[in-house]
């Protein structure tokens, strides 16, 4: 009855997700989704006024009806090729964990199948739950974790409002310059700023707590993860990111930039993976709120500059129907 206890203690307590925790996985897998649908809705309304705008004759609701058929047509195969993308990293994250003797996966072997624990499982648990009571960190409270995210959806929203509202009540300082492209080049100039600016407040917050004996500074120290180089450099780079695509100059390097981090930061395990499985349960409060953050600034930079690329301006429309024109 005993050791009943202790492994039904230990496993509760090493597997025990919290519902706030899990809310908010979803939640950023829920704006992931949007950011990927608005984005879409940008190029196709662009497009759409674009083909109007240069004569094409139509009535409204052919217009409309047009519209419609042209945004499901490509949330469709992005919605598939979204749905490769996480498949492969459920691949690499598969073969990453090859060899663990965590209780995912295959920690179930460990029971019979009446749930009665053999002795390996009681010996394996009982010294975990005894190490695990010793040196595991406190456990974030799910609640609060929740909110956090909602303070940074705020934060990403507030932003987003403001942009919207500053292209919408100002004039086009270039013609050729629509004002979707011009707010989706704004979004994308502030999201690399707004990255800038929390890496700044990460690196303020590592030197203060330069020398901490808690236990995630221990663990970072371990990593060799308590460094200001990183976070410094990443500060620098967005900013010149961002400021590339304020002023509309090498807009080549934001592009790249934006797409590199985010590919890196998905495939390397002490990045996004380690966030998911041991931040949001462990890490201080401030350090969740800056990787909410780097995620919101990430993903809208990211997917503003890509929709900033493929949506043409006027003059490359008028330009590649006139070379068309002049093949005919």
């Amino acid at each position: 009855k005993t050791s009943m206890s202790v492994v039904s203690e230990s496993s509760s307590s090493s597997s025990n997700n919290g519902g706030g925790m899990i809310l908010s996985v979803l939640l950023m897998v829920a704006v992931i989704a949007y950011t990927l649908y608005a984005c879409i809705t940008a190029y196709v309304q662009h497009k759409s006024s674009t083909t109007t705008a240069s004569g094409a004759s139509s009535s409204s609701s052919e217009t409309n009806s047009s519209r419609i058929q042209k945004q499901v047509k490509f949330l469709s195969p992005f919605a598939n090729i979204g749905n490769s993308v996480i498949h492969l990293l459920l691949i690499v994250y598969i073969k990453t964990s090859e060899g663990n003797e965590g209780p995912f996966p295959g920690g179930e072997e460990l029971m019979k199948e009446d749930g009665i624990p053999t002795p390996a499982a009681q010996e394996t648990m009982t010294s975990a739950s005894s190490t695990e009571s010793s040196s595991s960190p406190p456990s974030n409270d799910g609640g609060i974790i929740l909110a956090i995210f909602l303070m940074v959806a705020t934060i990403t929203y507030v932003v987003y409002a403001c942009v919207t509202v500053y292209v919408h009540h100002s004039e086009s300082s270039s013609s050729s310059e629509s004002k979707i492209q011009k707010q989706v080049r704004l979004l994308s100039a502030w999201a690399n700023i707004g990255n800038s600016v929390i890496h700044i407040l990460l690196v303020i917050y590592i030197k203060v707590h330069e020398g901490s004996e808690e236990a995630f500074w221990a663990r970072e120290r371990e990593l060799e993860a308590d460094g200001i180089g990183g976070p410094l450099g990443l500060a620098i780079f967005n900013g010149v990111a961002g400021m590339c695509t304020l002023h509309q100059k090498f807009l080549s390097f934001p592009l790249f930039w934006n797409t590199f981090v985010a590919v890196t930061g998905t495939l390397i395990p002490l990045v996004w993976l380690r966030f998911l499985e041991e931040g949001l349960s462990s890490w201080p409060y401030f350090i969740v709120f800056v990787w909410f953050t780097i995620f919101a600034m990430e993903l809208s930079a990211l997917s503003t500059c890509w929709t900033y690329k493929l949506i043409r301006t006027k003059e490359e429309v008028d330009e590649s129907k006139s070379n068309k024109t002049k093949d005919e």
